[in-house]
Order: structure tokens, then sequence, then C-alpha cells
């Protein structure tokens, strides 16, 4: 094998080993690309797909606020604070799961999340979508509406921007 090897080389001229060394390193130099070209792609691809399963999570917790927001009703109409109380209670427990999902994701996004600014909780009156009713809250039930309403647009604007967030 060594012969082999050595006879290879024999007669060769130093034009032909700068030939080969440039062979060499053009060699190296694509070998590099491709590598780096693959694995920057599979950390995108893995990128998209932590994305994607967060925006999955994000707008499955869209849902479920949205459908806890909807059942407070008119005060008058119902007659009574229990339902506002029980309505209140499953507010702040939808508001501690989001919380506890995006403290696992990013604490730029839980910030986010939790954000409401003075304007958010200011006014008192209720437009209810399904139905077209509006009606007037108070007390803590205003406030209670007012925050789970600031977090939906806030949890709705990471879940549009999730790469700003996470």
């Amino acid at each position: 094998m060594w012969h082999t090897i050595s006879s290879m080389f024999q007669g060769v001229k130093p034009f032909d080993w700068l030939m080969l060394g440039i062979e060499v390193a053009v060699l190296i130099a694509i070998i590099y690309e491709i590598v780096v070209s693959h694995l920057r792609h599979s950390a995108q691809r893995k990128r998209v797909a932590y994305l994607a399963e967060a925006v999955k999570s994000l707008s499955d917790l869209m849902n479920k606020g949205q459908e806890v927001q909807w059942p407070l009703s008119d005060p008058c109409e119902t007659g009574g604070t229990e339902a506002a109380l029980r309505w209140a209670a499953s507010a702040k427990i939808w508001s501690e799961e989001v919380s506890s999902l995006l403290t696992q994701y990013s604490s730029r996004a839980l910030l986010t999340f939790q954000l409401i600014s003075h304007d958010d909780l200011q006014g008192n009156l209720v437009f209810h979508a399904n139905t077209g009713k509006k009606f007037l809250v108070a007390g803590d039930t205003r406030l209670t509406y007012r925050r789970l309403a600031a977090q939906l647009r806030n949890l709705r604007r990471i879940a549009e921007q999730p790469e700003v967030y996470f």
C-alpha cells in the first residue's frame, strides 16, 4: 500500500502540488458551507416548531379566555352578585393559568400579558358581542372585566408576534 501511495507522487512538479493544495482548500470550503447551512436550517426548523407550539398554546388559552369573558351577563337581569363572583373567580383562574404558561416560555411575554394601563381599566360599559346587548358593570366586577379584556388583547398581541416575545 505504501508503495502505491509513494508511486502516485513520482514526477510531480511544484505546480501540481499548488493545484492539489487549491483543490483541497476548495473541497474543505465546500464541506464547511454544507455543514454550516445544514446546522443553520436545523436550528431554524427547531425555532419554527417551537414558535408554532407556543402560538398553539396561546391560541387555546385565548379561546378559553374568550369563553370566560362572555358568560358575564347583565347584573340587573341575573339579579345577583353570586354569578358575578363565580365569573370573577373563573377569570382569575384563567389569568393565573396564562401567567403560568408564559412563565415557561418568556418573561418578556409574561410582563406584556400582565401590563395593564390605567386607560384599560376605564369605562363600565360592556358590549356583549354574542347577544348585541350593552350593560353597565360596577365595582370589582368592572375591574375584573376590564383586566380580563386587557389581558386578552395583550395575549392576542403576543400570539400575533411570537418572534418578538419568545
